[in-house]
């Protein structure tokens, strides 16, 4: 899942500033510091650090920011609703890596959750009803279901929804 950036922490941040603290390698994704900071920090030090959550941060006038987002504001010159990163490895900042996207489109490429026994996104198995639940999102982020009791049915359900919606 891609972070977003508040409302206020995009009127606080832009390309200029970025430019004038970093410079950003497209093809690997990287930040470098333009100017010495405390802490030790000089000039073509890698700038960021990696956090539990798998995302790289970098601290820009005492704010922390994503790294992808940083770089999409870097190259594109503008905030997308959200950032996705497209091999869903979310500290791979390459630009190729980086897809301007909203709400919707991302939770559509959500990846199947830990707890899926079924070993298909958008389809669960439910104890109770002996049955299998495949459910998917269309486009007015309606959540469509149906009940079936053979698993290969549930999927073949899925995946026709799926390209009925334009999932990709």
């Amino acid at each position: 899942m891609a972070l977003s950036l508040a409302c206020e922490d995009r009127l606080m941040i832009n390309q200029k500033i970025i430019k004038n603290n970093l410079h950003y390698n497209p093809d690997t994704g990287l930040f470098y510091w333009r100017k010495n900071k405390r802490g030790g920090v000089k000039i073509g030090d890698i700038a960021g650090r990696l956090m539990p959550d798998g995302y790289i941060r970098i601290t820009l006038n005492q704010k922390q920011y994503p790294a992808h987002t940083l770089a999409f504001i870097y190259i594109y010159n503008y905030f997308p609703q959200q950032i996705h990163h497209i091999n869903h490895i979310r500290n791979d900042n390459r630009i190729v890596n980086l897809q301007a996207s909203n709400y919707s489109h991302n939770n559509r490429r959500r990846l199947m959750l830990r707890n899926n026994t079924t070993g298909h996104t958008g389809i669960i198995y439910h104890k109770r009803d002996k049955a299998y639940i495949a459910s998917i999102y269309d486009n007015n982020n309606k959540r469509i279901y149906k009940y079936f009791k053979i698993l290969e049915d549930a999927i073949a359900w899925r995946k026709n929804k799926e390209i009925e919606l334009g999932y990709e």
